[in-house]
């Protein structure tokens, strides 16, 4: 059964695109009953005296119920649901009868002999912010009344759930960076080991013979270290970045940018690298765009992105800036037309597997960090990285980010 019906459909939430963004980092909508959950609904089925309880998580278009006591349903539509009605209400909401009650009278689960709902009790499961992920409600097929000491009961086993749902969404956090710090400590060992070889060798190599060595050896050893210490010291810089923002020492420090600007500072920077392979860099950005974002990590990020596309675009190549506003957001593209990727390649890109890195058209080596670090910079602006390419014809990343107030207004 479901407590649904399409007779009395309850409103959106006044910040429903926010409640559902807060619903989804929990990442437990559509995920099988835990311990700790199921014995916190249980507690609320002896405390309220009822048949049934659940903890029930509101999303865009259905309820899915956490856990469940004496319940069998694991889902049902949220559209005319008790708990669709309930996370509108800051306090519990009590329906003592629901034959009497407007909302619910014609309700399946009340006009139903098998169902025969009746009392109904729910209390919302607020964030911080006070947006309702959900509700924790008693259920029965009698009509019943709540003591005050009932509900203030159900409110506190409401926060208990909530606190629940932090400490998991904390364990998963956890996980994910324990993960992240293990992908990027395999990149490190990697590439640093590797350059270090080269560097000690060929040091080696005119520190012993070099009176013997020819002139074109001499320069073509110099090169080398000049490209390799290059490429470590890159790589050296991505790690300390990386560090600082798991460390929380590059905090997040959002102000209206002008984007044009960003964008010219940050390729006024990476114009000897293209003019090295005689590229050209289009700026095609709309003028007077502001933007709300970290003038650090959108630095960084550019130029990581564009750094890439200079790598993979052959001499006289072409790279375009470019960038499209939709209601809230900007995307800002970096297009080239270079070597370009198969779906496969695609894939692997942010799962920082350097084995399968690519030299760039002029055997330029990566460090293995830049995209990895791009998507998280992306994710602290609450916005998406996306890959777009295809073999022979080039690649285009695109990024969202938020419009300023400036220009929302």
């Amino acid at each position: 059964m479901s407590l649904n019906s399409g007779l009395s459909i309850a409103p959106l939430h006044p910040k429903e695109k926010e409640r559902l963004e807060a619903l989804a980092a929990y990442e437990l909508f559509g995920t099988q009953p835990e311990h700790q959950f199921d014995e916190i609904v249980s507690l609320v089925a002896q405390i309220c005296g009822s048949s049934s309880a659940l903890l029930s998580l509101v999303g865009e278009d259905l309820l899915w119920f956490k856990s469940r006591y004496n319940y069998a349903a694991e889902s049902g539509p949220r559209d005319g649901s008790f708990c669709s009605h309930a996370i509108m209400h800051d306090d519990v909401m009590i329906v003592e009868d629901a034959s009497l009650d407007e909302r619910f009278n014609q309700n399946p689960l009340v006009t139903c002999p098998s169902t025969h709902v009746r009392f109904y009790a729910g209390a919302p499961l607020l964030t911080e912010d006070g947006l309702p992920l959900g509700v924790i409600c008693a259920i029965d097929d009698q009509p019943k009344t709540m003591t005050p000491l009932q509900v203030q009961t159900l409110k506190v086993l409401a926060n208990q759930v909530v606190a629940q749902m932090n400490l998991h969404r904390s364990v998963a956090r956890m996980q994910a960076i324990n993960q992240n710090k293990d992908k990027f400590f395999a990149i490190i060992a990697h590439d640093l080991k590797a350059a270090f070889h080269g560097i000690l060798g060929f040091s080696e190599v005119l520190d012993t013979d070099f009176d013997e060595l020819e002139d074109k050896t001499k320069r073509e050893i110099a090169s080398y270290l000049n490209e390799s210490s290059h490429t470590t010291y890159k790589l050296l810089e991505n790690l300390l970045e990386w560090a600082r923002l798991e460390n929380g020492a590059m905090p997040y420090r959002p102000k209206q940018l002008q984007l044009d600007s960003l964008v010219e500072e940050t390729v006024a920077g990476l114009q000897f690298s293209a003019a090295q392979k005689n590229i050209h860099i289009e700026i095609q950005l709309q003028p007077e765009i502001w933007v709300h974002g970290d003038r650090h990590m959108l630095h960084s990020l550019i130029h990581n992105l564009i750094g890439n596309a200079i790598k993979f675009t052959p001499e006289y190549g072409t790279i375009r800036i470019y960038d499209e506003t939709q209601q809230d957001k900007v995307i800002i593209s970096v297009e080239d037309n270079g070597m370009g990727m198969t779906p496969e390649q695609v894939q692997r890109l942010f799962k920082g597997d350097h084995n399968q890195s690519t030299k760039g058209t002029h055997g330029e080596k990566g460090t293995g960090l830049g995209l990895l670090l791009c998507q998280q910079f992306v994710q602290q602006h609450h916005g998406l990285l996306e890959v777009k390419s295809s073999v022979g014809r080039g690649s285009t990343f695109s990024f969202s980010i938020p419009l300023s107030a400036k220009v929302l207004s």
